[in-house]
């Protein structure tokens, strides 16, 4: 039996100004969220799909690309979904936001909005 897959591979527009923090264990991890917006047939009907999902960008190299990011520009986010997950001794665990854990970003020549329809606001 094969492995479970998780990949993801999502072009969007930044929408928020990326942010810097570190781990406890002095990782840099930098966040940001990637609205995207697309059409596509689903069921035979022409539809319109659209998300916001947090980005997560852990280390130096993907956080180095992540700080250059800026809100309005294009960018493909590949990598895995996952949950934050908090978890405080003798606490049940509780999952929050799905997130997009990035593996490599790249900024995109023009944002994907002007491909489709506007981003609502």
């Amino acid at each position: 039996m094969s492995e479970p897959s998780n990949r993801i591979v999502l072009d969007g527009t930044i929408r928020s100004e990326p942010e810097e923090r570190w781990t406890p264990a002095g990782v840099p991890l930098t966040r940001f969220t990637l609205e995207h917006r697309s059409r596509t047939a689903i069921a035979g009907l022409e539809r319109t799909v659209a998300c916001c999902i947090t980005v997560v960008a852990l280390g130096e190299e993907l956080s180095r690309v992540a700080r250059t990011l800026a809100p309005g520009q294009g960018c493909r986010a590949e990598g895995l979904l996952g949950q934050r997950v908090r978890q405080r001794p003798g606490d049940e665990t509780r999952y929050g936001q799905l997130e997009l854990h990035a593996q490599s970003l790249r900024p995109l020549a023009e944002s994907p909005d002007a491909q489709g329809e506007p981003p609502n606001r």
